[in-house]
């Protein structure tokens, strides 16, 4: 059997690190300054002990926090509740920036009167288990709000069991064990000496927090990023101007920015709340190891751009591969399975299939070029190269780069070729 060729992912099981989901639900009216005020916060706090990441200014919140269903933080209009994560924090009037757990990781949700913008699933699944769980903490809100309503005297009652002392409440029912459940949860985070203010609130609250189903529409997708290796390293400059073709621009200037290329696809873009063109763009950016970020608008708009760049890889492998050695890490994302060498093979098999079908484009979604694509520029390649004359003495021979620096060539082996006369040495 022929050896293998460079490896090929099916685009639809690569696993974004993150996404940007905008999720329309079903809402005539709501009350955002209620909601921010009375949705339950986590009682969790920072560990002391641990030095946080940062990211535009905010912590990030350590994934040691991460509770499926729990709000850790909240901003809305200037103010935070939960876990305080920047000292000016940036928040708007107009929604409600949620920081939720999921049973995969911490997600921030915006919820504003008309949709829910998510910032960091990998899926479709965990951006739908935030959202639901942020409009059920809303839901459950509203329906306690009017239990209490229905039982006014016997909250009284717990209120004021809970001012005189939180420690030692007795209840008599069902009814006043619930009531006491939904006070104790919405006092959490609040000073002593503002319980008795913020009860007597809810007591008075007589309006709703929103009017609709808060059903979910449709899930769009609005940003991606999806991470995969090439499987060898790459000749950068050879990559670049292969890559700097239609239907990819690609910028690359192996002195300002030597540790990755950078490849675009050009497309035209609608602002969603005027619906005005504007020009954006996909970005691959492909390190010299072959480890590749994909970041674009969209699973479903990056998968035939996706396509088209391996096309380009697959078909120009010889020239971009690079006879440098480089480590490669392999992460196993699926389950291990014991497997025969027949069945092996058929895996093999199976993907030099796949791979002749994305060369040639034989059922495959191959974006072309868009009509947003700039005139397709010169790279900015610094050439680092020294020729030397064959002819030149094999002697201890020094190289002068600029006023100070000398690179020493004591025993220099090379064997010059005739058609051009010269040796090339290459500067690292």
């Amino acid at each position: 059997m022929s050896s293998p060729g460079p490896p090929i992912f099916d685009f639809d099981r690569l696993v974004p690190v993150t996404m940007t989901v905008i999720i329309s639900y079903d809402v005539q009216e709501l009350n955002l300054p209620a909601i921010f005020a009375l949705l339950p916060t986590t009682d969790q706090t920072l560990p002391g002990y641990l030095a946080f990441q940062r990211k535009q200014g905010k912590i990030r919140l350590p994934p040691e926090l991460n509770r499926p269903g729990e709000i850790l933080s909240m901003r809305y209009d200037f103010k935070v509740r939960g876990i305080v994560r920047s000292e000016n924090a940036k928040s708007f009037s107009h929604s409600i920036i949620i920081d939720i757990g999921t049973s995969e990781r911490i997600v921030s949700v915006k919820l504003s009167r008309s949709t829910l913008e998510l910032t960091g699933p990998t899926s479709y699944d965990v951006a739908r288990e935030a959202a639901e769980a942020v409009l059920n903490h809303v839901r459950i809100c509203q329906e306690n709000l009017m239990f209490i309503r229905e039982h006014s005297s016997d909250a009284r009652k717990i209120r004021n069991q809970l001012v005189a002392n939180t420690n030692n409440i007795k209840v008599e029912n069902d009814i006043e064990k619930r009531i006491l459940a939904f006070f104790q949860q919405q006092i959490r985070g609040y000073a002593a000496e503002n319980i008795a203010d913020f009860l007597d609130f809810l007591l008075s609250f007589n309006r709703d927090l929103y009017v609709g189903t808060l059903k979910l529409g449709d899930l769009n997708c609005e940003m991606a990023n999806i991470l995969f290796n090439l499987g060898y390293p790459v000749n950068q400059v050879a990559f670049a101007n292969v890559m700097n073709t239609p239907p990819f621009e690609c910028r690359y200037n192996n002195a300002k920015n030597a540790s990755s290329v950078v490849v675009w696809y050009w497309y035209t873009k609608r602002e969603r709340s005027s619906g005005t063109p504007k020009q954006a763009k996909h970005t691959i950016r492909v390190n010299k190891s072959g480890h590749v970020k994909y970041s674009g608008p969209g699973l479903e708009a990056m998968k035939p751009v996706y396509y088209a760049f391996m096309q380009k890889v697959l078909t120009n492998q010889e020239a971009i591969q690079s006879v440098e050695k480089c480590r490669q890490q392999l992460q196993i994302n699926a389950k291990s399975k014991r497997i025969t060498i027949e069945e092996w093979r058929k895996l093999l098999r199976k993907e030099e299939e796949f791979r002749q079908k994305v060369i040639q484009g034989d059922g495959i979604p191959i974006a072309v070029e868009s009509s947003s694509q700039p005139i397709t520029h010169e790279l900015e390649i610094i050439d680092t190269k020294i020729n030397i004359d064959p002819s030149t003495p094999i002697e201890p021979l020094n190289i002068k780069i600029g006023e100070d620096k000398v690179i020493p060539l004591l025993e220099l082996d090379y064997n010059p070729t005739l058609s051009t006369g010269m040796l090339t040495v290459g500067l690292s």
